[in-house]
């Protein structure tokens, strides 16, 4: 399922993609997660991250919430 928000609502919200738009871009299945069960491991890259950690979803849906303007692009492959 490959879906992203119509053009006319991007250019009414300048390009800032309203959360209940947020598309998704995926050429694989996607898992089944569980959210009592699913964790992320945040960690592994020496100087980025002091120690290697383990958050579960409980854990970051606690956290304070943020927003910050990314761009998210998919480079096109497979589009004809």
């Amino acid at each position: 399922f490959n879906v992203e928000p119509p053009l006319s609502v991007l250019n009414q919200t300048r390009f800032i993609t309203p959360s209940s738009l947020h598309y998704v871009r995926s050429h694989g299945a996607c898992p089944k997660l569980t959210w009592e069960e699913h964790t992320i491991l945040v960690g592994g890259q020496p100087g980025l991250v002091p120690r290697t950690f383990e958050i579960s979803m409980d854990e970051i849906a606690a956290m304070e919430p943020r927003e910050l303007p990314v761009t998210l692009v998919c480079a096109g492959n497979r589009r004809k």
